[in-house]
């Protein structure tokens, strides 16, 4: 097998799909379509989808996939390659909402968002067969982590505005204590600073 570093005639869709799965639910238009454009751009990707687009009935396939309250992908891996283009195409080409497809067919796990759901089943399953026809190596995608530290500095900051609004509330309700101009504009850059 190929290492994935030595795979130049793939970047393009490996980055597509890692903008995905690092990106937020509003921007999944624009993720698909850069998707999509990846494919165009590498005949190698190209030419696997191709072969599996071969007699390829999509709009059967969808009411097989659809027997439950989630899509059940197809069990042959070139099914599951034809399937997902063709679920990403028409979203792309606005025939199927994306909002409608989340809420109804990948809202079954409470506590993991819909989005995600959609990444880790067809985003991430996408990537890892096309891997496989290529005959490519590939690490395991880690999907929506966030870094401790991002999560601590938001918790500050809301604390700090906590706090800076609490002041400005006892200072509207003690009329009598008043902070001077320079403390107020001190503690105001502080908080900008933060």
């Amino acid at each position: 097998m190929a290492n994935i570093k030595e795979t130049v005639h793939i970047d393009d869709f490996l980055n597509a799909i890692s903008s995905t799965l690092e990106s937020k639910y509003i921007f999944i238009d624009r993720k698909i379509s850069d998707i999509l454009i990846s494919i165009a751009k590498s005949s190698d990707v190209y030419n696997v989808i191709a072969k599996c687009m071969i007699n390829y009935d999509f709009k059967e396939a969808w009411k097989k996939a659809l027997k439950s309250n989630f899509i059940k992908l197809p069990s042959k891996d070139d099914d599951r390659i034809a399937f997902i283009f063709c679920l990403l195409s028409n979203i792309d080409d606005k025939n199927l909402d994306i909002t409608m497809v989340l809420d109804k067919y990948f809202s079954y796990d409470s506590e993991i968002k819909p989005y995600e759901l959609f990444c880790k089943n067809i985003i991430v399953e996408f990537k890892i067969l096309i891997l496989k026809k290529l005959n490519v190596e590939s690490e395991p995608e880690v999907i929506f982590t966030e870094k401790p530290r991002q999560i601590d500095e938001f918790l500050l900051l809301d604390k700090l505005l906590n706090d800076f609004l609490q002041l400005v509330v006892v200072q509207r309700k003690i009329k009598h204590l008043y902070i001077k101009k320079e403390e107020l504009v001190t503690m105001l850059q502080t908080f900008i600073h933060a």
